[in-house]
């Protein structure tokens, strides 16, 4: 079985680089149901892409533009759909930040922005709590 988070980075994987020609170039859901309408689908996001991978390692700002810390990784849920970010503080403090609090944007280079100020976030312990039961 892949994992959620497996499965929405092969998705993302297989729509290739924007602008590229993409493996699902030329198909057009002519396979019908499910499968059809997933490939075809894919071919569509393929131009809007962003890797999960590109953000992992990268810093996340808070609302003011101050640094909360360097993404680490991404919590999904089953079904495929993003929780949160594991964030490390400078600090070294590792916090999990709701999905719902990030903005994921993409223009000249790809940034990561929490809705929130980073002193909200780094001094939550309910997030420090969160980012600690994923690593017991």
């Amino acid at each position: 079985m892949i994992r959620p988070l497996r499965a929405a980075a092969l998705a993302a994987l297989i729509a290739g680089p924007a602008g590229a020609q993409s493996p699902l170039d030329g198909i057009d859901g002519a396979m019908g149901g499910p499968i059809g309408d997933a490939v075809e689908k894919l071919g569509e996001m393929a131009a809007d892409q962003l890797l999960i991978r590109d953000f992992l390692g990268m810093e996340l700002t808070g609302a003011e533009g101050e640094t909360v810390g360097t993404v680490r990784d991404f919590v999904a849920i089953p079904g495929g759909k993003l929780a949160g970010a594991l964030v490390e503080t400078s600090e070294g403090t590792r916090i999990l930040v709701p999905w719902q609090l990030l903005s994921v944007e993409s223009a000249d280079g790809k940034a990561i922005r929490a809705t929130q100020a980073a002193a909200d976030l780094t001094g939550s312990q309910d997030l420090v709590d969160l980012a600690s039961q994923l690593s017991d």
